[in-house]
């Protein structure tokens, strides 16, 4: 029932939350001969405009997780193992793995997803072409941890800008998950009443998780924080607000709040965004007891996202080569996906340069004009018949006004990414650049001391 539940979910969330007002699996399918850009080849600068698709899939890189035990008693420790296999033809620098540890309840005929903790299992990873990553962690479950069902909710990103597989931002679409039970008798004291969380006085529904407003205007958070013990308790609420997501870790505004609840009571904690300017906004609300540790015993975290659908937010979608930088097998060209969050024009300035190690460009371009709801395309050309043992990438989507607004950067190591393909001819060229510097520097030391020498003899002549 739970499977059947994530996939009718993953679809919605695919059309409301990945591009609001299109379904990405549905441009995906379309043929090379039904697809037609949305961009202006009028404002390009050394590009050339083409399918995303050509190059670009989504979901490509499969997460696979195993738990050493199905069912822990609080204060254990759970070992987490598994791979990520990349199953495109070109290399993934620069990814993290995410994970969220939620508890499943069952209210009525709802399921509910109480987020618990957001957790790194790794970071700084670097996956060839068709190539595997293992996954290791071990993660301490709190020795005050409630009785319950649980899951690992896993993600893969790129560059904290570029979801890889799964959704960081939602709880419905995990790149894979892991089920555990916890046992013994704890339940929990301080708990948030998640189908009871109210938007502008509305039910925020759990597979509505982003809802649309179509006009400017206050958005109000409305949720229920329940004690459940016997005894009065003193809770921080801490307010983290973002664009887009918290993956970029750039927060905002932030506020903290403190309130005691009696006990077996209440309190509906009210956060209220007054005057929204950003397309997409991304709520992270942090509840704990302040008087126990974190690590006795789990907090709550309830992340809520809506969209302003009359805001435009240009995006880079996805940023990788057709080929292999250390041995192309075509003509190396580096691919930008971009798009618009709302299906309608914006004017944006994008522009790509790649560097080699000494940080001198290779390859640059531009795109000047108008970007849609659809994601497009381009493509910019390398030198031909060349191979590099490492190249920097930036993107960076700048408005009318020169403003970024959004920026990837990608750093290809072969040593990393696939270490037999690494050229030799960078080493010769340092090897080259000694032996010129060492040539100089011995003339320089010979025509010294023939000066010296000869004037020597001039002083004993005279």
């Amino acid at each position: 029932m739970y499977k059947k539940y994530r996939i009718v979910a993953s679809f919605i969330l695919l059309a409301a939350i990945l591009q609001p007002n299109i379904s990405l699996i549905a441009q995906e399918l379309a043929t090379e001969n039904d697809y037609q850009s949305n961009l202006n080849k009028e404002g390009l600068k050394n590009a050339t405009l083409g399918n995303c698709f050509d190059v670009y899939k989504f979901g490509s890189v499969d997460v696979n997780v195993v738990l050493d035990q199905n069912t822990y008693e609080p204060g254990d420790v759970i070992y987490i193992n598994g791979e990520l296999k990349n199953n495109n033809i070109y290399q993934l620098p620069d990814l993290k793995v995410k994970g969220k540890v939620v508890k499943i309840d069952q209210e009525g005929d709802k399921k509910v997803i109480k987020t618990l903790d957001e957790i790194v299992l790794k970071d700084n990873i670097s996956i060839n072409s068709l190539g595997k990553y293992s996954i290791d962690y071990k993660y301490i479950i709190p020795v005050q941890a409630a009785k319950g069902d649980y899951e690992i909710l896993l993600t893969v990103i790129q560059d904290d800008s570029i979801n890889i597989a799964g959704l960081t931002f939602s709880n419905e679409m995990p790149a894979a998950y892991a089920s555990f039970k916890v046992g013994g008798n704890n339940a929990e004291d301080i708990s948030v009443k998640q189908n009871e969380i109210k938007l502008n006085n509305k039910i925020l529904d759990s597979l509505a998780i982003n809802p649309i407003y179509e006009k400017i205007e206050p958005v109000n958070i409305s949720m229920p924080i329940q004690n459940n013990t016997n005894e009065d308790k003193e809770v921080e609420i801490k307010y983290e607000v973002y664009s887009w997501s918290d993956d970029l870790g750039k927060i905002e505004k932030e506020l903290k709040e403190q309130k005691l609840i009696v006990k077996r009571g209440s309190y509906i904690a009210n956060y209220t965004i007054q005057e929204p300017n950003k397309a997409i906004y991304y709520i992270k609300i942090k509840i704990k007891d302040t008087d126990t540790p974190v690590t006795t015993k789990w907090g709550n975290i309830v992340n809520i996202r809506f969209i302003n659908s009359i805001i435009s937010e240009p995006r880079i979608s996805a940023l990788a080569f057709n080929t292999s930088p250390f041995n192309p097998d075509k003509e190396l060209q580096l691919l930008t996906c971009i798009s618009n969050i709302k299906d309608a024009q914006v004017d944006i300035i994008l522009e790509n340069t790649i560097k080699d190690e000494q940080g001198k460009v290779i390859a640059n371009s531009e795109y000047k004009g108008a970007v849609t709801g659809q994601v497009d395309g381009i493509y910019t050309k390398l030198p031909k018949d060349k191979r590099y043992n490492n190249i920097i990438v930036t993107s960076s989507i700048k408005d009318k006004d020169g403003n970024v607004l959004n920026t990837v950067e990608l750093k290809y190591d072969c040593k990393e990414l696939d270490p037999s393909k690494c050229s030799n001819e960078q080493d010769s060229n340092r090897n080259n650049n000694i032996l010129t510097i060492t040539l100089v520097v011995s003339s320089i030391i010979i025509l010294f001391t023939v000066i010296m020498f000869l004037l020597k003899k001039y002083r004993k002549l005279n």
